[in-house]
């Protein structure tokens, strides 16, 4: 007999195991209890033979409205799913089943697993945690339920409209469905809640102190080898936790709300239960779910700098890690501390840049700037750390000028994309405001927005951001990613359509109300409309006037010293004799509409190459190229676009390029139109698919959605177009 089973639910992200079920039971067994914890996403994902595709395809049915896209086979295995998991639940000897409700997306999952448990066993006793317990049906991230549409949960269950506006553990209390739930951080709580019989139904919200030396998360139930780990990446992570909350109050987030005062562990207890999990479950990839995990830097200093020495002193037992992370202003971080990032294992994070605005960032209060993120990436990039940019496109304060210093930031960060450091962005649906968030708090106080919903609403201070405005706006901003190649991690097209297809009424009727005798200047329709035109602008005020070229090479000298000459636009730059050993030449020259390199190897006479009796060369004087950078890209280190677009010439015969040169007056010669960056982008794929993708709390599959992404654009914008503004 268990003292409480802890159970995890759909609608769920089965890359990673949950972690709040482990931290739970690790918590409880410390105290001498008992507990069980089952995750349901993995039972299903067993039920669709391990098919990610499938699984994500079925599991999308707690989380739509729309349930004739599923068929009924699909139908017969959800049936089977939910029967099986209440006999599984109910069978299970234990005094409690606890259920952990993470978000929104768990509530019709949820209230159906209850429903079948309670109809099975009315003697079991349901106990409730988790954010998602705190939530209303008619908020959180639902895109349109709030203006008229259904959610999963209203389209199997009918509830009044005083139910609609309850907090779903209130909601779920009311119907009988569960008999207690716990608010806030339940470590410490559940163990009051089991250790004492008699107690209230409600627990106040509790915040632990996570200073303390807290007991070790347990997986000992989980089939940790059977998650598959971030896509891409096939090895399974463990997640782990150092922080709750965030020491930032962004405006648009509801974080602070949700989890109260940023909160800390003790760097060394991170360190020490990361070696433990290591060892105990040979898995050695681990998942930060924080919200960002330099919020104490002294904590943070301490683990990584723990972890660089252990992954030094265990090379055959290397540790990994990725995690969320805030981008600090320039000198709160020294240089030496990315060097110990990288070394402690860190492997890619995911930060909130937002917008390449420095007065939008102002107005979010992100507390950093665009010059300290240009900072991070160049020395991420250093250091082989890579990164996942997160944007707002449509925020409340966001003019059409922030917008286009967001397109000159994704211009900029081009060489980062093509290195490997920004192995893409996530550029959500557009800005939302959220019940409870400094902007919504701000809002009550000045009513300067008008809201129709979190996604749509309008600004009078900001009065040409329409939602016409900003979804073209993000239309625009993904043409730009595409033609600059950088990656958009999730696709919220499929979700922006079903909003604007199932509401565009609404939002009609709403903009005409509210813009009555404004006058709103739109820019981004327009500019989609010219594309061609919007682009050439944002390379213009880009373009520098000049480039930079840098080569690194590495001189064996025989007898007779080599000549290497350098000619940029028949510019002669260096034409020197090259001494033995390395040597990096840079260039800054004038960028012209077409450019040309050549670097000619010359100077070596016969003497120069030895043979030994069998015509093996034994020495030979010869330049080899460690690298070939032109605005920071290393062109050397692309083969494919290397070896396709420079040509060689050895003997004055053109042959296949090579990384070096050998023989007397070889030539390597390069030709590129301006700008480079441009240039180089569309003659590459470097770099087009990183080995992981980000781990978010918002990503939704898209493997139900049938419709390519071209044809959703040209649904969005037949429907944008019929706004009035």
């Amino acid at each position: 007999m268990y003292d409480i089973i802890i159970v995890s639910i759909p609608y769920t992200y089965i890359g990673i195991p949950p972690l709040a079920p482990a931290v739970l039971k690790g918590a409880v067994e410390s105290e001498n209890l008992s507990a069980k914890t089952i995750d349901l996403g993995m039972e299903l994902f067993k039920l669709c033979d391990y098919d990610q595709t499938k699984f994500e395809r079925i599991q999308e049915y707690f989380i739509t409205d729309d349930s004739v896209k599923f068929s009924n086979s699909d139908l017969n295995l959800l049936d089977k799913f939910l029967n099986d998991s209440a006999k599984l639940l109910v069978n299970c000897p234990s005094r409690y089943i606890g259920i952990s409700i993470f978000s929104y997306f768990n509530h019709s999952f949820a209230f159906l697993l209850l429903t079948k448990i309670k109809q099975l066993s009315k003697d079991s006793k349901i106990v409730i945690g988790g954010a998602g317990a705190i939530v209303t049906p008619g908020t959180g991230f639902n895109w349109g339920i709030d203006i008229g549409t259904k959610s999963a949960l209203l389209r199997d269950t009918k509830l009044t409209s005083i139910e609609n506006m309850m907090p779903f553990g209130k909601l779920l209390m009311k119907r009988g469905l569960v008999d207690y739930q716990i608010l806030g951080d339940g470590e410490e709580e559940l163990i009051t809640f089991l250790k004492n019989r008699k107690k209230n139904k409600t627990t106040k919200k509790f915040r632990v102190d996570y200073k303390k030396d807290l007991p070790y998360a347990n997986f000992d139930d989980y089939a940790l080898h059977r998650y598959p780990g971030q896509i891409y990446k096939n090895q399974p992570q463990i997640p782990i936790f150092g922080s709750k909350g965030c020491v930032r109050n962004c405006d648009f987030c509801d974080v602070p709300s949700i989890q109260g005062k940023f909160r800390f562990r003790i760097g060394k207890n991170i360190f020490n239960e990361i070696v433990h999990l290591a060892d105990k479950h040979n898995i050695r990839d681990f998942n930060f779910t924080d919200s960002l995990v330099n919020g104490n830097l002294s904590s943070f200093l301490e683990w990584v700098n723990l972890l660089a020495e252990y992954n030094r002193n265990n090379p055959d037992k290397k540790i990994t890690w990725n995690g969320s992370w805030i981008c600090r202003p320039i000198g709160q971080m020294s240089e030496e501390l990315y060097v110990t990032i990288a070394e402690s294992g860190c492997e890619s994070l995911s930060t909130g840049i937002e917008t390449g605005s420095n007065d939008l960032l102002k107005a979010i209060n992100k507390k950093t700037n665009v010059e300290a993120y240009r900072y991070e990436f160049e020395q991420f990039s250093k250091y082989n750390v890579k990164i996942v940019g997160l944007f707002i496109v449509g925020h409340w304060a966001e003019t059409w000028e922030d917008f286009l210093q967001t397109c000159d930031l994704l211009y900029k960060l081009i060489p980062y994309s093509r290195n490997g450091t920004l192995v893409g962005v996530n550029l959500g649906g557009t800005g939302l405001i959220h019940k409870d968030t400094p902007v919504d708090v701000y809002n009550k106080n000045h009513n300067h927005i008008k809201m129709l919903s979190s996604e749509i609403w309008w600004n009078e201070k900001n009065p040409s951001l329409t939602a016409k405005e900003k979804f073209f706006r993000l239309l625009l901003i993904r043409k730009i990613c595409e033609d600059f190649k950088i990656i958009i991690i999730e696709n919220s097209l499929p979700l922006i359509y079903t909003l604007l297809k199932k509401s565009s009424d609404q939002i009609k009727e709403f903009f005409s109300t509210v813009t009555e005798g404004v006058i709103v200047k739109s820019e981004a329709q327009d500019n989609y409309y010219n594309y061609d035109a919007f682009l050439r602008t944002i390379i213009n005020r880009n373009t520098e006037p000049n480039i930079t070229i840098e080569l690194k090479i590495e001189c064996q000298v025989v007898n007779q010293l080599p000549k290497l000459q350098i000619k940029v636009n028949d510019q002669i730059l260096s034409n020197e004799d090259v001494l033995a050993g390395t040597k990096t030449y840079k260039f800054t020259v004038a960028e012209v509409p077409n450019n040309s390199i050549d670097i000619k190897f010359h100077n070596k006479s016969p003497k120069d190459t030895i043979i030994d009796k069998t015509g093996n060369i034994i020495k030979d004087t010869c330049i080899k190229i460690d690298k070939f950078l032109i605005n920071g890209i290393d062109i050397s280190g692309d083969p494919d676009f290397f070896y396709n677009y420079l040509t060689y010439t050895e003997n004055n015969q053109k042959t296949m390029p090579k990384m070096g040169f050998w023989i007397d007056n070889s030539v390597l010669h390069f030709n590129f139109s301006k700008p480079f960056y441009i240039d180089f982008t569309k003659k590459t794929s470097k770099n087009l698919k990183y080995a992981g993708t980000l781990v978010t709390d918002t990503r939704m599959s898209q493997s139900n959605y049938e419709t390519d992404d071209q044809i959703y654009t040209e649904k969005i914008i037949e429907i944008l177009e019929n706004f009035p503004c």
